[in-house]
């Protein structure tokens, strides 16, 4: 490999590509999410391990200067080390548990009850009022040897 191929490989330029394989849609409260990740690449690589992740943004505020809050829900990192070559493409499905389900902040707060559920209560009902978005951001990134730049693909869910 030249100077050149060794730089680009660095970078991860023209290298492993990684995409999500699932609906963007789940369940309100899932415990879990479960699809596919597709692996595919255009040099030989090795491939060391998958790093998922669920956040969750709040955006709420006037359109010109929203707030924006996040917070991750789920973390998982699996090791799955294999060698890669141009033309194979790799399918390896994931689970990624989500601790106490799919709940924004204040639905948990609501879920606890007392003074605190009725303030998570009443903060419910003015997310609602006032246009606060809620959105969730589903992540991956394959750690790949060699390269600085690991390539990585996002998706985002829509509750249902």
């Amino acid at each position: 490999m030249g100077f050149f191929g060794k730089v680009k490989q660095f970078l991860g330029m023209g290298g492993v590509k990684v995409r999500f394989d699932l609906a963007p849609q789940i369940a309100k409260g899932a415990k879990k999410i479960e699809g596919k990740i597709k692996v595919t690449t255009k040099s030989p690589q090795k491939v060391l391990s998958f790093d998922y992740r669920l956040s969750e943004r709040t955006i709420s505020g006037p359109k010109n200067q929203p707030k924006v809050k996040k917070r991750n829900l789920a973390e998982k990192k699996v090791d799955a080390v294999f060698d890669i070559v141009p033309g194979d493409e790799k399918e390896i499905k994931f689970t990624l548990p989500i601790p106490g389900g799919l709940k924004n902040a204040n639905e948990q707060l609501a879920e606890k009850g007392g003074a605190l559920g009725a303030l998570g209560a009443l903060s419910q009902l003015a997310d609602g009022l006032g246009g606060v978005r809620v959105e969730y951001h589903l992540w991956v990134t394959c750690d790949v040897d060699g390269v600085t730049l690991d390539p990585n693909d996002h998706m985002e869910l829509q509750l249902v």
